[in-house]
């Protein structure tokens, strides 16, 4: 085995709790479980995938290299992991209830308390702030957000502006995230008070009247330098993730309401910030979200909304694109939840993947396996 996957989406709720014992809600140790499969659309050839159990795994990989040229994947519980450090450990993102999860991994010694510590201080939304503030002045771009820890800076970031938005330092797909309409708010005071308290410091960013939301990939390989892997563009309701968009890069760029030279700009200095930031403490996929803003009267463009130091959806559909989508197509990369059959049933209701020469030209693709009792379920569906 290469190198394991893992996916854990609970990552950054337990990079919130930093600690070895958290523990998911069962919701969502039911999503992990459901949705461990993931990695197959990321793995190479010889790679392992860490599985709950791999029931019907083998069949449903089976009938999907039919039609689609898939690598050869182990499928491995816990139990079943071979006890060798030959192979390279990958999962959505680092957390130290890995350790929990997997106690070996603590007696390698290849990841101790202070990397954790880094990775976890550097996904920080206080460090989108930093780099957000290191953009050279344009009159192409966009944004302004306040790092705060005191009650005192609170005061004087809410004084900036009437609509604003309220982050908690660490948390998950638009979860301790609010729009806020009034700064006197007694909602807004107490929030800002729980930030404080259990995160040590909040960040307070003015409301954008936003165009589009959109990302740029990287990819670090921890010896100091990032690199531009490509765009994502991606649908986002009340601050939470909805859907990716799956689409030739050129597609996407076409779509984008922002001028090439000015992209070129922001991804040029993303480059260099982030291989001095990140570079060298953090190896793999890392994403920085953005938006095209209308502001002062025309399109601006917002470069550092988020940082995500973890492999991510725009990622995945960035993939999906290059090695799966038929030339000249489109997709929709979504995540649904249903209980009670919903998802079995919408399953066997869709129509089915049509392929050609290996790539997907139209209809509707399960990514992860959908079973009678399936409530958890990632897709694409051809536009």
């Amino acid at each position: 085995m290469n190198a394991l996957h893992i996916f854990n989406p609970s990552h950054e709720m337990a990079m919130a709790d930093h600690s070895h014992n958290f523990q998911a809600s069962k919701r969502v140790v039911l999503m992990e479980r459901q949705l461990a499969p993931l990695p197959l659309w990321w793995s190479n050839p010889g790679d392992g995938i860490l599985v709950p159990e791999t029931a019907g795994l083998k069949d449903w990989h089976s009938r999907l290299t039919e039609r689609l040229p898939l690598p050869a994947v182990e499928w491995v519980t816990a139990a079943q992991l071979p006890s060798d450090e030959g192979f390279e450990v990958r999962p959505w993102g680092w957390n130290k209830s890995l350790w929990r999860r997997l106690p070996w991994l603590k007696e390698r010694k290849a990841q101790d308390e202070a990397f954790f510590d880094s990775v976890r201080a550097l996904s920080s939304r206080e460090t989108a702030v930093r780099v957000l503030r290191s953009f050279p002045s344009s009159p192409d771009l966009v944004g302004e957000a306040f790092f705060c820890t005191t009650e005192a800076q609170i005061d004087e970031a809410l004084a900036r502006s009437p609509e604003y938005v309220l982050k908690a330092l660490w948390s998950s797909s638009g979860r301790g995230v609010m729009l806020m309409q009034s700064s006197a708010s007694a909602q807004a005071r107490r929030l800002c008070s729980s930030f404080l308290k259990h995160g040590g410091g909040l960040v307070i960013e003015p409301q954008y009247a936003k165009v589009q939301d959109f990302a740029m990939e990287f990819w670090s390989d921890g010896r100091g330098r990032v690199t531009f892997a490509g765009y994502s563009f991606f649908e986002a309701e009340y601050g939470r993730y909805a859907a990716n968009w799956v689409a030739p890069q050129n597609t996407i760029e076409h779509r984008l309401q922002a001028a090439p030279e000015v992209l070129a700009q922001v991804r040029n200095h993303l480059e260099a910030k982030l291989s001095e930031v990140v570079g060298r403490t953090y190896s793999g996929a890392l994403g920085v979200d953005m938006m095209t803003v209308r502001h002062e009267g025309r399109i601006k463009v917002h470069p550092c909304v988020e940082i995500n130091l973890r492999m991510n959806m725009g990622w995945l559909a960035l993939l999906l694109a290059e090695r799966f989508l038929a030339s000249g197509k489109t997709a929709r990369l979504c995540s649904d939840y249903q209980r009670d059959g919903g998802i079995a049933s919408d399953h066997s209701s869709r129509p089915s993947a049509q392929f050609c020469n290996g790539k997907l030209v139209s209809g509707y693709l399960a990514l992860t396996p959908v079973f009678p009792d399936t409530q958890f379920r990632i897709f694409l569906e051809v536009e």
